[in-house]
């Protein structure tokens, strides 16, 4: 798991931790909204209509994105 989670951070969060980082981490989230419009447009319209901007939310899923999924063991 830690392996599959290294890979993942070297293909696609390479540049998510660092410091002053806000222009990078802005367009990953603007993406991450396009692509749950896309998926799922329903989903999409009610968090806009809401307010529910991806900063609320899809930082923590990023952070943990594992956590949940494989066993430590």
């Amino acid at each position: 798991s830690y392996a599959c989670l290294m890979e993942v951070v070297n293909k696609y969060l390479q540049n998510f931790f660092l410091k002053d980082n806000a222009t990078y981490l802005q367009g990953h989230l603007l993406h991450f909204k396009h692509l749950t419009c896309y998926h799922d447009p329903e989903l999409g319209s009610h968090l806009h209509d809401v307010g529910f901007q991806p900063e609320l939310y899809a930082i923590p899923w990023f952070l943990t994105i594992f956590t949940h999924i494989l066993r430590i063991d």
